[in-house]
């Protein structure tokens, strides 16, 4: 029942912000997927859904988009996001959750290797002081060495893997961790792995329309779309519609249907609060019910953790003592 709900309320979304989506498929019941397939191993079965020992469900794909520099209330209160509204209805809301440094380029390199690697300052992945050495690995090179896929979507980008910002562009290298982890940059994984969000030859929602959806995508807006410039309007307004042009496609995709989660949250707030608390939305099948607030404290290495433990990976960094966050689940 839940998942009807939710695969209608996707539906209903898709229809008021719609971009060609392809149509909804409806999979079986959760009950006879597990019941079919079993869990993973390390995984157990509770009720209908694999879980981790953690408690974080087994998760098909993940999504996860980040937007720049606003806090808590900017975001969520005010009215100034219609759509990123009727998404924490559709989902859950996590009241207290936390970027872990400022500004932009530790965050991110916190969201997918566990640490910031001692980078306080924003800058290109060619600069030596920026760079993380090639024996911490991050998120994109654990799923690959254990046989997943994964896609970095970067706006504006014209080259795969581009350690450097371009103005015309609007794409900011400091918003794509990928390429500052040496393991990465220049690798031939890195060239088919961190691609342009548009390109000739296809890009996200061509990749999610065809079926060719990795099991970790992580979305980057260029500085427009994510709310870090202006760019002649509100920014938070700039985040709301391409979230309404994007998001209704992946709600829309069999791959986020069954058992997939879209995670959407800011790489930190606008520095007015000591504690840095930005938003995290969750979209996901798998949550309990729609509309649930978490108030429990998570950061950035939760998340981290928390799709590790989904894919049955092992935790990198501080996302090894971190707590996942496993309070929203069926």
């Amino acid at each position: 029942m839940r998942l009807a709900k939710l695969l209608a309320a996707a539906a209903a979304l898709a229809a008021c912000h719609a971009t060609s989506p392809p149509a909804p498929v409806t999979p079986p019941p959760a009950s006879a997927r597990a019941e079919a397939t079993g869990c993973p191993a390390g995984f157990r079965r509770v009720g209908t859904v694999c879980k981790s020992q953690s408690g974080v469900p087994a998760f098909t794909h993940v999504w996860l988009v980040v937007e720049e520099n606003e806090g808590f209330d900017d975001v969520v209160r005010g009215g100034r996001a219609p759509y990123l509204g009727q998404l924490i209805d559709l989902g859950a809301l996590l009241t207290n959750y936390h970027a872990v440094a400022h500004p932009s380029l530790p965050n991110y390199l916190a969201l997918v290797g566990g640490d910031t690697f001692g980078v306080t300052r924003d800058g290109e992945a060619v600069e030596a002081d920026k760079q993380v050495a090639a024996a911490h690995p991050e998120i994109g090179h654990e799923l690959a060495a254990a046989g997943r896929s994964w896609r970095a979507y970067e706006e504006g980008m014209s080259s795969p893997c581009s350690p450097l910002s371009e103005r015309l562009s609007h794409y900011a290298a400091r918003h794509n961790p990928f390429p500052y982890f040496l393991e990465e940059q220049g690798s031939a994984l890195c060239a088919q792995s961190d691609v342009p969000f548009d390109s000739s030859t296809g890009g996200f929602l061509a990749d999610l329309r065809a079926g060719r959806v990795p099991a970790f995508s992580f979305l980057t807006p260029d500085v427009c779309d994510d709310g870090h410039d202006a760019c002649g309007g509100d920014p938070v307004a700039h985040v709301d519609a391409w979230l309404g042009k994007v998001v209704p496609s992946i709600l829309a995709s069999p791959a986020f249907q069954d058992g997939g989660a879209l995670f959407i949250t800011w790489d930190e707030d606008d520095g007015n609060d000591p504690q840095n608390r930005v938003p995290m939305v969750v979209v996901s099948p798998l949550l309990r019910s729609p509309g649930l607030r978490s108030d429990r404290r998570y950061d950035h290495y939760s998340f981290l953790a928390t799709v590790e433990d989904g894919f049955g990976l092992p935790r990198l960094g501080k996302a090894k003592a971190a707590p996942p966050i496993n309070d929203i689940w069926r």
